[in-house]
């Protein structure tokens, strides 16, 4: 199993519609508010896992 590249991830959540940012050495994925964080949060989790993308990743509201 290849491991997926950090720059991979934060392209496969903006292909997803997802804003991402990179931020203290991981990928952030950015929501609304603070409502939308657990969906968000499930919603990345989901696609990391699709893809085998097993490093750090996080998620924030604006």
């Amino acid at each position: 199993m290849a491991e997926i590249s950090k720059q991979k991830f934060m392209n496969t959540l903006l292909e997803a519609g997802i804003q991402v940012s990179y931020e203290i050495g991981m990928p952030v994925a950015i929501c609304e508010s603070k409502d939308d964080m657990p969906g968000m949060l499930r919603r990345v989790k989901e696609l990391a896992k699709k893809i085998d993308y097993n490093e750090s990743l996080g998620v924030k509201c604006v």
